[in-house]
């Protein structure tokens, strides 16, 4: 894009030479993750956990997403949250993700509630999962 052309002359041979296309780190796709139908996801973007990502929305590169973000647009943008603050801390630190199945089995209900209705109500329910993630830790230690 900064030089005269944007043709690859290198494949035509003759010795000819073009510049180097611009390289982008790893896209990264954390945990809990809903992406929407046709998201375009240009390099070196990290989604955070818990986030969802609007169809057809465009990520540019190097994109970076807060935790439990929603984000729609070209480019994509924070619409909002889909937890408060604290609830989102909470869900980040309790990082379920990482336990087994039979530990989601064991705890299926909880996972059910509305957390977004009482958020005294869904931080206690992430403090009886988090006691429930450390006897499973320990139990099986």
């Amino acid at each position: 894009m900064r030089t005269i052309s944007t043709a690859m002359f290198s494949v035509l041979g003759m010795g000819l030479k073009n510049a180097t296309p611009p390289q982008y780190l790893d896209s990264i796709i954390k945990n809990d993750v809903w992406l929407g139908d046709e998201v375009m996801m240009l390099g070196g973007g990290i989604i955070e956990n818990g986030c969802v990502i609007g169809a057809r929305s465009l990520l540019p590169p190097n994109f970076r997403s807060e935790p439990y973000g929603i984000y729609a647009g070209s480019p994509a943008r924070l619409i909002r949250f889909r937890f408060s603050e604290k609830v989102r801390e909470a869900l980040v630190n309790l990082a379920w993700w990482e336990m087994p199945l039979t530990w989601l089995r064991d705890n299926n209900d909880l996972f059910l509630h509305d957390m977004t209705a009482d958020e005294a109500k869904a931080l206690a329910i992430i403090e009886k999962l988090a006691e429930s993630r450390k006897d499973f830790v320990i139990a099986n230690a």
